[in-house]
């Protein structure tokens, strides 16, 4: 979906899956890559199809990710549980990257400002919460703009 000579870990299928090899334990749900960045750990999830009319069960899944990525980090970084509290005070951002072309797919035009609005409204649950510092959607154009160019 995006070309970049950009580093971040390749947290799902690269982290998550030796950790979990290793323990002999079912993978949780995990977004696709974690990057930090002085003092705020970001979690970014790219999407290259349908994401602001994509079905219950995979919007469902997306906010699964969120929370289970959070806990499968506290697990690889063998922290304990009882400082679970401190770890919920690091800054932590959700990025969701999708694909301009494909995100508003079966949605009429005058449809997507709508469907993008309550789609990220949703999500904002998780940084009104205080569980995440910041919740962002990006086009993946916006997203090299606002974060690879910055931190390259």
């Amino acid at each position: 979906m995006l070309e970049s000579d950009f580093k971040v870990f390749n947290y799902d299928d690269g982290i998550l899956k030796i950790t979990n090899n290793s323990k002999n334990q079912e993978p949780m749900c995990a977004v696709d890559a974690i990057d930090i960045q002085e003092d705020t750990i970001y979690f970014i999830e790219f999407k290259d199809g349908t994401v602001f009319n994509a079905k219950p069960k995979d919007k469902y899944q997306l906010r699964l990710k969120m929370i289970e990525s959070i806990f499968q980090l506290l697990d690889v970084l063998d922290i304990p549980l009882a400082q679970f509290k401190n770890f919920l005070d690091l800054k932590k951002v959700f990025i969701l990257v999708y694909n301009e072309n494909n995100a508003y797919k079966g949605i009429y035009p005058e449809e997507k400002d709508l469907k993008y609005n309550q789609y990220k409204r949703k999500l904002e649950v998780y940084r009104e919460t205080q569980i995440y510092s910041d919740v962002r959607l990006y086009k993946k154009e916006k997203f090299e703009e606002k974060y690879i160019n910055e931190y390259s």
